[in-house]
């Protein structure tokens, strides 16, 4: 089962904030900027205009809560570095093709 707590993240870092009864995701770069697939209210658009984006902290978290996500130490084993996270994060700026069923998920 995932943990999450309410600290402040460090680059490289799996966040969450609630909003409208899912989660939406990101990965927060530092200097308050994550980047993360569309906006929390984007849901509601043509999946087609949805893109990876990077953003101030602000606008992810929608007046929500953050969270980030807790490793246990069998994960951190198998995770990227937050360096390697953050390279990945920016090279995915752009694309796009986003779906509700497989972009986000409840948990």
């Amino acid at each position: 089962m995932e943990e999450w707590k309410m600290i402040d993240p460090i680059p490289g870092d799996h966040i969450r904030v609630e909003s409208n009864g899912y989660y939406h995701h990101g990965i927060y770069i530092g200097n308050n900027e994550v980047i993360q697939f569309g906006l929390p209210f984007d849901m509601f658009r043509n999946h087609k205009d949805i893109k990876i984006i990077k953003s101030p902290i602000e606008d992810f978290l929608n007046n929500g809560f953050l969270e980030v996500r807790i490793y246990s130490k069998k994960e951190l084993k198998r995770k990227n570095s937050n360096e390697e996270i953050i390279r990945i994060a920016h090279s995915m700026l752009g694309q796009g093709d986003y779906n509700i069923l497989y972009n986000n998920y409840n948990n």
